[in-house]
């Protein structure tokens, strides 16, 4: 996908970009690094890939961005137009786009509903429906310019008054959205500030350099003003209720069944030849349950081009079968075992502890994810973000496991009563980590029940259960990933599904780092406060994280310009497909 960036001069003065430059050119800041921070503080592509030249950086720099994972990458000059671009996956119950929790549904959504950025599978973020943004020097006012031009499908304008009711939304404790978790710590309503139609202006409670970044998460999408949700109750349609400015328009959206899109003739961005994007004619999504394998059958009998999240089981089936491209990608993709720590008996630090011992970290991978990992230290923070800093694995102690257990009043307390483990069966991984942490905790006197449930069930209710595993995306920086997850501004206020901080956990040490880390572009100084997080929630933290997944993108041969994307996020509109 090409990112539209207009010709805008580089900030030059500002502090902030400046000490950026300044790091790359005296070693402290790979070229990676470099890309990912000039870019958030208003530094076009094509300027900071000019600035790279001039120092006589280039691809082969230590840690320079990995290759790309595209899946048959084309000439867009020779590009075909027309056809169907058929995928595998479930479709999950959605009441409303700001309240998603799950990629599956987002990505046919987000191919009706765009953003105001995008991040790209490189993690660069560029602007999208914004044109472009500007920092001031403190990082606590970001002026956001909205692209002119673009309409939405019902023929109405797209404008601030737009953007402005989508802040009213995420900001909105009854609506629910993790936006709220995410932008919450450092913005409230009164900080956003419409300057004219196309002008927005975000003051900030606290700096924060990774704005745009953040204006990407999923449940982000820019909604039209005036959009009410659908009552599912009353079997009203999602589909009917749509209205976008992306490139494609939504037909149908039927849980458990499918979905549908069909090409917006007028979408505002153009392919080389002139005419609007996108290539293909529609999209089509088939739910075939939650097992891999009628994916797979589908896949190999030519009834579907793609599927969603093959994982390391579609790795193993599908590597050497030519017919179809499969790349492997290193993310923060992860599963954690995670703990209500507001609940018994895991409002016991030594109890949460005495669970993160017993789990064997490298069985787990072996045989939940053949070894396709980056072990974890039981601290959300993946090896795959460059801000990561590598701490020992903690090996499994089952007697120092029992010992925190002897010690603990509130263990005494719960008196030996199971403790059930929730958790989905749309992966493979999931049920075996579940079965290898049963067996284990066994050995230290702990009694799991194992609560499998479809995820159709799951995701609705999926940050109340007690205790249980949950899948946890890829995120372009683990700070943002600790904002969503583990803020007061993220702790859910009620049963919806909307506030992701399914521990409960805080801790204000760790907020305070995380606020300072947030202000902090030194990436000497960044690392110091990401170390001490990661430290602080190990020792205290209410999940478990034995290790984070390589994802694995799978096409057809014939869908050509398909990149895959560390978040598994469909981008699709410059992709088609050619039988020939």
């Amino acid at each position: 996908m090409r990112y539209l960036e207009p010709p805008r001069p580089d900030p030059k003065g500002n502090p902030l970009l400046e000490h950026v430059k300044d790091q790359y050119v005296t070693g402290k800041m790979n070229r990676r690094q470099f890309m990912r921070y000039s870019t958030l503080l208003g530094m076009s592509v094509t300027a900071a890939g000019t600035f790279l030249a001039a120092c006589g950086g280039g691809e082969g720099d230590e840690g320079a961005a990995p290759k790309k994972t595209e899946t048959g990458e084309a000439d867009l000059g020779k590009a075909k137009r027309g056809g169907t671009y058929r995928i595998g996956s479930e479709i999950i119950e959605v009441d409303h786009p700001h309240r998603l929790s799950w990629v599956q549904s987002s990505n046919v959504l987000r191919q009706v509903n765009e953003y105001l950025t995008i991040t790209d599978p490189e993690n660069v973020t560029h602007p999208y429906l914004l044109e472009k943004w500007e920092v001031n020097d403190a990082a606590d006012m970001w002026t956001l310019h909205l692209r002119q031009g673009i309409k939405w499908t019902d023929g109405k304008d797209l404008t601030m008054d737009d953007v402005y009711a989508n802040f009213q939304s995420w900001f909105d404790p009854k609506v629910g959205s993790s936006v709220l978790g995410l932008l919450g710590p450092y913005l409230d309503l009164n900080g956003v500030e419409k300057v004219d139609q196309y002008t927005m202006r975000l003051n900030l409670k606290e700096p924060q350099i990774a704005v745009p970044e953040h204006l990407y998460h999923y449940p982000a999408q820019i909604l039209q003003q005036g959009y009410e949700p659908p009552d599912l109750k009353k079997g009203e349609s999602l589909a009917a209720r749509t209205v976008g400015t992306g490139p494609f328009i939504i037909k149908e959206f039927k849980v458990g069944g499918g979905a549908h899109v069909v090409k917006n003739p007028d979408y505002w961005q153009k392919a080389p030849d002139g005419k609007p994007l996108p290539f293909l004619d529609e999209i089509v999504w088939t739910d075939l349950g939650s097992e891999s394998a009628p994916y797979f059958a589908a896949l190999d009998s030519g009834q579907l081009d793609s599927m969603y999240g093959p994982d390391v089981e579609g790795f193993q089936h599908f590597k050497d079968k030519s017919d179809f491209e499969l790349q492997r990608v290193q993310t923060a993709q992860t599963a954690v075992i995670r703990m209500r720590v507001d609940m018994e008996p895991f409002t016991d630090p030594d109890v949460r502890n005495a669970f993160k011992l017993v789990q064997p970290r490298e069985e787990m991978a072996n045989t939940a994810y053949f070894g396709a990992v980056d072990l974890g230290h039981d601290a959300h923070f993946a090896p795959a973000d460059p801000d990561y800093v590598k701490k020992e694995i903690p090996p499994q102690d089952i007697e120092k496991a029992k010992a925190l257990l002897a010690g603990s009043d509130v263990w005494k307390k719960w008196g030996g009563k199971q403790v059930t483990m929730t958790y989905k069966n749309d992966t493979r991984f999931e049920p075996v980590m579940a079965e290898v942490f049963q067996r284990a905790a066994k050995e230290a006197g702990i009694n799991i029940k194992l609560d499998q449930r479809p995820a159709t069930e799951y995701w609705p209710k999926w940050n109340h259960y007690h205790f249980g595993i949950t899948q946890w995306t890829h995120r372009p920086l683990n700070t943002m990933l600790a904002a969503l997850a583990y803020t007061k501004e993220a702790l859910p206020p009620d049963e919806k599904s909307g506030n992701w901080n399914e521990t409960r956990w805080t801790n204000d040490e760790f907020l305070a780092l995380l606020s300072e880390a947030n202000a902090t572009i030194d990436l000497e100084e960044r690392l110091g406060l990401i170390s001490q997080m990661e430290d602080i929630q190990a020792a205290d933290g209410g999940v478990g994280v034995p290790m984070f997944f390589n994802i694995f993108n799978l096409e057809a041969k014939s869908v050509k310009n398909r990149k895959g994307h560390p978040t598994d996020y469909l981008q699709a509109t410059e992709s088609w497909v050619d039988e020939a």
